[in-house]
């Protein structure tokens, strides 16, 4: 690799230097010499210092004599081969992690790579616990772009500044500070595979480190375009795409992605007013909420983000949790039915719709939850697949219990019609009342719902009656 003067005096900068270098000095350099040559540094004394020049540019060296201000260029020369070499089989084994890793070697800045979506792939590890500013901070703690960095950058992009252009410099309002930082888009042939920052911290960065940057771009580029399409799957993406077009394929491939789910899952809808008209801050959204809500896939769904969660996740844990995340950002939140299979996403779609439509769902609530309108749904939904999808959770795995599952169903729903009094029960299904009792208490072991509940007793108790009706 050919130097410039700029990369020689950021390697020299731990030195007493001065140095008077043009903003456009070029990568031509290839050693150093004590002669003139076009292509090499000439170094010579002046008094108790080294001078090192290159036509009009020169680095002085203070109070350094030239055999040892010539041994340390050559060190210098030799760092950025031995570089150069690593970066190589770095891009060869696709290993951008060890390509950042060593970027602090060049820069004693910190750098972060991010992907399409704003979400974090590598950084200099020497800065992960350093207080460098809030947007640093908040990608250490999040792995993703803060809402506030994220309006900044959309800001400056209204007043004109140009982020695609490689090797940029830019002064950054960075969660309420100024950040001088260079950046590098990754992108060819019209696909944008994210871009490396690099941020100013305790020296201004300057032409070298742009020529520098471009080089570890350059790299990475090379490594994202060469990897397997399938290994950008976004579940996110794949999740937008099967809930706003019913699409299949993408279903198919978010099951993939997924892998075997093992617990039941809930959807969640989600109103952010302040952030619908932008969808690069609906995106940053998204990632933050992943970040938020472990488990949570998080797709962008034009005025509404909606996840993909654990059903773990109650309507009052959410409320909470998205109450500090969003740092005072208002929000209003629908909750669907827990729901076993992605086919289930339809269902959990419309019963958040009907939700949000409903007048006053929620009661004001941040984040309501489907469950205590449930009933009303049934009565009112006119499709088969939607009223199925919507009756209680606990009637719907008994359903699918077989034989053994249809008994429960029996007993229960004979159970909930008499209110709950064993003799009365016991008559209707032939059965003793001790042989009653133990199989109740069989059955509530595996219940979410409470029975205590009179809402909860009257939903099941219809939801079941609908199950098992010919």
């Amino acid at each position: 690799v050919k130097l410039s003067m700029w990369m020689l005096a950021n390697r020299l900068s731990q030195f007493e230097i001065r140095a008077d270098i043009a903003e456009d000095a070029a990568m031509e350099l290839r050693s150093a010499r004590y002669v003139y040559s076009t292509d090499c540094v000439y170094i010579h004394p002046d008094g108790a210092d080294t001078v090192c020049e290159n036509g009009g540019d020169r680095i002085v060296l203070c109070r350094m004599d030239p055999a040892q201000a010539y041994e340390l260029i050559q060190d210098t020369f030799d760092f950025y081969r031995r570089w150069e070499q690593g970066l190589r089989q770095a891009r060869e084994d696709g290993d951008y992690r060890r390509i950042i890793r060593k970027s602090y070697l060049l820069f004693h800045a910190p750098v972060m790579l991010i992907d399409y979506n704003t979400r974090l792939l590598a950084c200099t590890e020497e800065f992960r616990n350093q207080p460098v500013d809030a947007e640093w901070d908040h990608y250490m703690a999040h792995g993703c772009a803060s809402l506030a960095g994220q309006q900044s950058i959309q800001r400056m992009k209204r007043e004109g500044a140009q982020f695609h252009r490689p090797g940029t410099a830019y002064h950054v309002m960075r969660g309420g500070g100024l950040t001088n930082l260079l950046t590098c888009p990754l992108q060819q042939d019209g696909v944008y595979y994210g871009r490396v920052n690099v941020l100013e911290y305790g020296r201004r960065l300057n032409p070298g480190d742009r020529q520098v940057l471009a080089l570890l771009g350059e790299a990475l580029l090379d490594i994202f375009r060469q990897r397997a399409p399938e290994e950008y799957a976004d579940p996110g993406l794949l999740l937008g795409r099967a809930l706003e077009r019913g699409d299949r394929e993408a279903l198919t491939s978010l099951a993939a992605v997924l892998g075997a789910v093992d617990e039941p899952m809930v959807l969640l809808s989600l109103a952010v007013p302040s952030l619908t008209a932008n969808e690069k801050l609906r995106g940053s959204a998204a990632n933050l909420l992943r970040e938020l809500l472990p488990g949570a896939v998080a797709a962008d769904c034009g005025e509404r983000l909606c996840l993909l969660m654990p059903a773990r996740w109650t309507a009052e844990r959410l409320a909470d949790r998205l109450r500090t995340g969003l740092s005072g950002v208002p929000f209003r939140g629908a909750l669907s039915l827990p729901f076993r299979e992605l086919a289930g996403l339809r269902a959990a779609r419309d019963q958040c719709r009907y939700l949000q439509e409903r007048a006053g769902a929620g009661g004001g609530q941040e984040v309501a939850d489907f469950y205590p309108v449930a009933m009303e749904y049934l009565i009112r939904c006119g499709d088969e697949a939607l009223r199925r999808a919507a009756l209680h959770p606990d009637a719907r795995r008994l359903a699918a219990g077989g034989e053994a599952g249809r008994r429960q169903m029996e007993i229960l729903c004979g159970y909930l019609r008499h209110k709950k009094s064993l003799v009365p029960t016991a008559k209707a299904l032939y059965m003793h009342r001790n042989t009653l009792v133990y199989q109740l208490g069989r059955i509530r072991e595996t219940l979410t719902a409470d029975l205590s509940d009179p809402y909860a007793c009257e939903y099941l108790r219809l939801s079941l009656r609908y199950l098992m009706e010919p």
